[in-house]
């Protein structure tokens, strides 16, 4: 399946994060960042949020107990974000997990007629349903006006360069731009607000 015809820069993915930020945001904790912001569960419990001990960084799960959200009900525990699936189960038929963005895509085969969803038609060659080949195709979609590749959708942002400087962080799981995903991108002292995604400070 075609890229989105060079309009986009995506970030480069490591297997199984939501973005390349997840890496970026490892340097920023060796540089300084809030790596060691908690030893247990009581300066993230204003947020919501649980400890990772071994990272020392508030997350928003640990495991699915955490995730409430039914839109959302796994946890992707190499990030500690609730996301919609973890594999193909929990997606149910007619769809698989996407392993970038961790949402559901339509799957088909040739000779389907149509695909779920309105404006989704077959790419038998990717065997899935897409909204979108090029940004183009994203004009007026009230989801945002370029085309993340990856999923063949219509989104916001396809990755942390498309996005500004109040909002620097593409949430893959939702393409718009936030403050935050991972507390991982907050400064020393600070978490992700799983609810609101932006860095708040910690009462340490």
């Amino acid at each position: 399946m075609p890229a989105c015809d060079g309009e986009l820069h995506f970030d480069v993915t490591p297997e199984g994060s939501l973005d390349a930020s997840s890496a970026d945001a490892a340097d920023a904790v060796a540089d300084g960042g809030s790596a060691g912001a908690c030893v247990d569960d009581a300066p993230c419990a204003a947020l919501g949020s649980r400890c990772d001990r071994p990272t020392g960084l508030c997350v928003a799960c640990l495991g699915d107990a955490e995730c409430r959200d039914p839109a959302r009900p796994r946890c992707d525990v190499t990030r500690g974000v609730c996301v919609a699936c973890v594999d193909a189960s929990d997606c149910g038929p007619r769809a698989a997990c996407e392993p970038t963005t961790h949402r559901c895509v339509g799957t088909c085969a040739e000779g389907m007629e149509r695909c779920d969803g309105a404006g989704f038609v077959c790419d038998e060659h990717a065997g899935r349903c897409v909204e979108c080949t090029r940004s183009a195709h994203c004009v007026g979609s009230p989801n945002g006006d370029r085309c993340d590749a990856v999923l063949g959708a219509c989104v916001a942002c396809a990755g942390n360069a498309t996005c500004p400087r109040e909002a620097p962080i593409c949430d893959r799981r939702s393409g718009r731009c936030v403050g935050c995903v991972s507390s991982a991108e907050c400064p020393r002292g600070q978490a992700c607000d799983p609810a609101a995604l932006v860095c708040r400070a910690l009462s340490l």
